[in-house]
């Protein structure tokens, strides 16, 4: 088969694809009188008694320029930026409780290298004496030491640091 031979079926294939379209988009277009379900399923599949049902009728119907108007009132355009986010919810407020009061009270501190001691007056009204790391006593449980200083005791209960220092009360 020449070239030649070649374009030319497959342009004269071309042309009658173009002209069936043509053909078809100019016909008007059959719009079916409304129906019920069951004459539907029934027209779709046939119906087995043979066809003693009358067939709807096919009208004929042009489009007129109203069946357009609700489409031609809406924009083409959308807008050039997208509308800014809602803003976010306010951060939710976590009321923490105030740390409970530590109820020992220091009466003196004992600074040396590696072995320093506070001396402290316990609620019910014993004194005892405690080393870094040390527990205070059972009225102020999980309140430990975490650093002695001269005059200064830290002290550490749930993740706070409470700073408890000797009173000059009975000082000369």
């Amino acid at each position: 088969m020449s070239p030649r031979l070649l374009r030319r079926i497959v342009t004269c294939l071309a042309l009658a694809v173009f002209l069936s379209a043509a053909i078809v988009l100019w016909q008007p277009i059959p719009v079916e009188l409304t129906q019920t379900p069951g004459e539907q399923h029934r027209r779709s599949f046939g119906s087995s008694e043979g066809s003693s049902t009358p067939q709807p009728q096919v009208l004929e119907q042009k489009l007129t320029v109203r069946d357009f108007e609700s489409y031609w009132q809406q924009p083409l355009r959308r807008a050039l930026y997208d509308p800014p986010p809602p803003p976010p919810p306010p951060p939710k407020v976590v009321e923490i409780p105030p740390p409970r009061p530590i109820t020992a009270r220091l009466l003196a501190t004992m600074i040396e290298p590696g072995n320093s001691m506070a001396m402290l007056q316990l609620q019910t009204g014993e004194v005892v004496f405690r080393k870094l790391g040390d527990e205070i006593g059972a009225s102020d449980t999980g309140a430990t030491i975490s650093a002695i200083e001269e005059g200064v005791v830290n002290v550490e209960r749930d993740k706070v640091v409470t700073k408890l220092a000797v009173s000059n009360q009975g000082a000369r």
